[in-house]
């Protein structure tokens, strides 16, 4: 009996490894599909209540596409290279390896971070400037892209979170996150846009708001499921010293994709 307990449970851990190919490629590709549907439903419910704002605002969140979609875009980029990189070191059954990709992964997405704010503070402007000579459109542009820029940490960790999990085989926990994000951005964006429950109306900006508070939230909640469920990952000190070569492979993977 014992046997066969210990027997089932190295099946479950290493199932990455035997589950039949047709079966594993459903079901680590159905969440990861999730995944970027999610991701681009943010847009769309910002799109649906910011229209009720009017025309301007509409033309103005439409302009913002191309960041929105660039803070998205490098998100899942870096996020098949960590799956890419970690797959391989559990392979290869180096666990000091898998701590070390993970920390790293998590001091590339930082650096990228600072990029986002950088790009967020001084490129705006002149990014917008070359689109329209609206004042409103351009004010509302500006604020919205902004916002998504400079706090796009949130995005990089609550996607980093999901290929953490991903990567082991833990690919239906990825729902969860993925879930817990979508909802609290449909709740959010009426509240800070037109200032429900005694809140001042943010209007475009409280949509951004919206999205940034519900990525924080979802990359919290797979901050947790990592914790408690993915042992193959363990989080150390040593694991977050830069190495060049990690953060190149994970580059490379990702902007291949």
């Amino acid at each position: 009996m014992m046997g066969e307990k210990v027997e089932t449970e190295n099946l479950r851990e290493n199932e990455m490894g035997t589950l039949p190919v047709g079966k594993l490629l459903r079901k680590m590709s159905l969440p990861l599909i999730f995944s970027m549907f999610v991701q681009v439903l943010y847009g769309l419910v910002d799109s649906m209540y910011v229209a009720q704002l009017g025309d301007t605002a509409l033309t103005a969140i439409s302009l913002c596409m191309p960041v929105q979609y660039l803070v998205l875009g490098v998100c899942i980029g870096i996020g098949v290279g960590v799956n890419s990189i970690l797959s391989k070191k559990l392979g290869e059954k180096d666990e000091q390896g898998v701590n070390r990709a993970a920390g790293n992964i998590f001091v590339l997405i930082w650096i990228v971070s600072v990029v986002f704010v950088i790009m967020g503070l001084f490129a705006m402007e002149p990014f917008y400037g070359l689109q329209t000579d609206i004042a409103e459109v351009l004010d509302m542009s500006i604020s919205y892209s902004r916002i998504i820029s400079i706090v796009s940490f949130a995005a990089l960790h609550q996607v980093i979170m999901e290929r953490l999990l991903s990567a082991t085989g833990k690919a239906n926990l990825t729902m969860i996150p993925m879930l817990t994000g979508a909802v609290v951005n449909i709740v959010l964006d009426p509240v800070m846009i037109f200032g429900w429950f005694g809140l001042p109306a943010l209007g475009i900006a409280g949509a951004a708001y919206a999205t940034v508070i519900a990525q924080a939230v979802a990359a919290v909640v797979g901050l947790f499921l990592n914790l408690k469920f993915n042992k193959e990952v363990r989080f150390t000190g040593a694991g977050f010293l830069p190495n060049g070569g990690i953060i190149a492979e994970i580059l490379k993977v990702g902007m291949v994709v």
